[in-house]
């Protein structure tokens, strides 16, 4: 108190008694000295409850809502105002929960809202209908102000400089615009966010709501975007109190809200306030006072460069997790776009015009476009003169690969003599049934006649087969894995499930490719890992081609999202 009569004190001839108040986070209620208080929505008990900033005198203000999301104060009014999600409607009721009453009715599917209490106008996001829509506080004179968004499930009002902004999950952006739509801009990229301003020191705080988790704070602009902390927990909601500089938010893995300090130090957990689940929204009543918003300054930097290529995915970086893939790059021959103009190895001869680089086509002078190889020798069937055999060993170099040339058999002589010769003999009737016999060299002629090839089965020969000749070269039990893919489910609308018939001994990729033939998404996966998922729900509805593969080896899964 002695601060606040000092602040009484010194400004009672410049600054109204009751900004002083508000600038401390004192609220005065018909002259009685109230704490300040953190509301917030609930949408596992289906109630608004409140408390003071540090959890005590916890209080249930309305119960009986339909999963109730954003919420606002207006001290003005001495009322909050509040989305109630599944009943498609925004309710207001006075700060102690009584007078309940609609705003508006008959909403798309309603999630955030945010006030502008001197026009009293109530804005809010709406992801049934994709968009941002503005209104009176009796519901009245509703308008559109963003129409056309995708998912704009998080919004905050920028008043000092006449801006709205908004997170869209499905383009995973964060953007802003004039407060009447206006000149739209895309200011974060690559994120899925919950978001709140500090508009007097022009930053905004968001937390990546899935993935990794990790808090950022930027310049209201986008530039010098910093890491302030990554949660071990699964966060959810954001909210700031500027004149104390604390940030709220909800950890789903202990059922609480945290309290830090905008920098994440100082954690207190709110106990013993009890959540049902998620907290969706919270604000608190000590608004920010009124300021000029400060200007960035010195900083260029227009978004996290995640792979360190120098480019950002705002700046076009179309796989900001691969180094080797950014604008401007040179386009080499690898079946990826390296400098994201949308198309892949184009640059690169086709000879036989098949849409498969010769780099890495099986068979370059020979169309096949679908790349079978049944010997898995890495040459293709259309070309493969010896079937089985791997064609690509020819140590001599006369155009006979070692598994037919009998030039070769010095590497492969058994029971420490000359004339004997070990083959992969497939025997007739059962020619997957493959073993390695020693023989002697007067019968080598006929049993390469018959389908043997020179060597021991798994090495230099042998027919591509699920236990045999797969590991011959290499890449053979990674073929086995791609042999067995799963994919489910298909169609999806947000999580593709990749699930490999065994663990692959090599790395292995899976590449999304929308039908225009880019690459829309990509996963790079390590030897031994056989499971991946795809989170595919920011992707257009369309019919996409799923390409797995390692080494020389792929296969393509249609996939349809919806």
């Amino acid at each position: 108190m002695n601060n606040l009569k000092y602040l009484l004190r010194l400004n009672r001839f410049t600054i109204p008694v009751r900004f002083c108040l508000l600038l401390l986070g004192i609220l005065t209620v018909q002259g009685i000295m109230a704490q300040p208080k953190i509301y917030w929505t609930d949408t596992g008990t289906n109630d608004i409850r409140k408390s003071n900033l540090d959890g005590t005198d916890l209080e249930v203000l309305v119960t009986g809502t339909n999963t109730p999301r954003g919420i606002e104060i207006d001290l003005g009014t001495s009322q909050f105002y509040f989305v109630d999600g599944h009943s498609n409607r925004i309710q207001k009721a006075n700060l102690d929960g009584s007078g309940l009453s609609n705003v508006r009715t008959g909403l798309g599917n309603p999630v955030d809202l945010d006030l502008d209490r001197d026009n009293q106008h109530i804005y809010f996001s709406d992801i049934g209908t994709h968009k941002i829509q503005r209104m009176n506080y009796d519901g009245s004179g509703l308008v559109d102000i963003l129409t056309g968004l995708n998912n704009p499930p998080y919004m905050e009002l920028d008043l000092v400089n006449s801006m709205i902004y908004w997170s869209d999950f499905d383009d995973r952006t964060i953007n802003r615009a004039n407060l009447d739509g206006s000149n739209v801009e895309t200011i974060v990229c690559n994120v899925q966010a919950m978001l709140d301003l500090d508009v007097c020191n022009y930053k905004i705080y968001y937390i990546q709501a899935r993935g990794n988790r990790t808090l950022y704070r930027a310049n209201m602009n986008g530039t010098c975007i910093e890491v302030i902390t990554a949660y071990d927990h699964f966060a959810k909601s954001l909210s700031l109190d500027v004149v104390n500089q604390k940030l709220y938010h909800f950890n789903m893995a202990t059922n609480r809200i945290w309290k830090s300090n905008f920098d994440a130090t100082g954690l207190e957990i709110l106990d013993p306030v009890l959540i049902g689940a998620s907290v969706i929204s919270t604000d608190i009543i000590n608004p920010t006072p009124n300021c000029i918003s400060a200007q960035p300054s010195g900083c260029t930097i227009t978004g996290l460069d995640f792979d360190g290529d120098g480019f950002t995915v705002c700046e076009g970086d179309c796989d900001d997790n691969n180094p080797d893939i950014y604008p401007g790059n040179t386009e080499i021959c690898d079946g990826l776009d390296n400098d994201c103009n949308g198309e892949v190895d184009e640059v690169i001869q086709d000879q036989d015009g098949d849409g498969i680089s010769d780099c890495l086509d099986n068979c370059p002078q020979e169309p096949n476009p679908d790349q079978m190889d049944g010997d898995c020798d890495g040459v293709g069937d259309v070309c493969d003169l010896w079937d089985g055999c791997d064609d690509t060993i020819d140590s001599d170099g006369d155009g006979i690969p070692d598994c037919i040339d009998q030039d070769e058999i010095a590497n492969w002589t058994c029971q420490n003599k000359a004339n004997k010769v070990l083959v992969c003999h497939h025997p007739p009737g059962n020619p997957d049934n493959v073993q390695t016999i020693c023989i002697s060299v007067n019968a080598l002629q006929t049993h390469l006649d018959h389908g043997d090839f020179i060597g021991e089965c798994g090495q230099v020969s042998g027919p591509c087969t699920e236990d045999q000749g797969l590991q011959a070269f290499d890449y053979g039990p990674t073929m086995q894995s791609i042999q067995k893919l799963q994919v489910y489910p298909n169609p999806t609308t947000d999580v593709l499930n990749i699930v490999l018939g065994v663990p692959p001994i090599t790395s292995w990729e899976a590449q999304l490719i929308d039908m225009n033939g880019r690459m829309v998404q990509l996963y790079n996966g390590q030897k031994g890992e056989g499971n991946a998922e795809l989170h595919v729900q920011h992707l257009p509805s369309g019919i996409y081609i799923l390409n797995v593969r390692s080494g020389l080896e792929s296969t393509q899964v249609k996939v349809a999202i919806q």
